[in-house]
């Protein structure tokens, strides 16, 4: 399985990012800093994506996105034991995004992409 992970620095349709995508021709990409995909992505890949939020939680402009080649069955909901991690967790919720994801001749994986502020949590 092959698996990317990559701040695409906010990506347009037009960017190379898209082609050497296609090239690399990964199973998984979890991408940050999306600005827009181009439909020769979309055409290949599922995708999950949420707009992650600025420090005074305001939508940010770019997006973190899952590429998943092969079938998103479900969403993930992060959660923990401690409300305080529940509290962050809620307000970044666009910057943490997690599915279930099946990929042809593989197991059933759970799958999570991170977008890291650039600010203290």
């Amino acid at each position: 399985m092959r698996i990317i992970t990559w701040n695409v620095c906010r990506a347009i349709k037009s960017s190379q990012v898209w082609n050497i995508l296609l090239n690399l021709q990964p199973d998984i990409a979890l991408l940050q800093e999306v600005g827009e995909i181009p439909e020769s992505i979309k055409e290949i890949y599922q995708i999950k994506s949420e707009r992650p939020v600025t420090q005074k939680n305001n939508l940010q402009k770019f997006l973190t996105v899952i590429l998943i080649k092969g079938e998103i069955i479900e969403n993930i909901h992060l959660f923990s034991k401690k409300d305080w991690i529940n509290k962050k967790l809620d307000f970044f919720k666009g910057n943490f995004i997690g599915c279930v994801a099946k990929i042809e001749g593989y197991p059933q994986i759970n799958v999570i992409c991170v977008y890291s502020p650039a600010w203290n949590i």
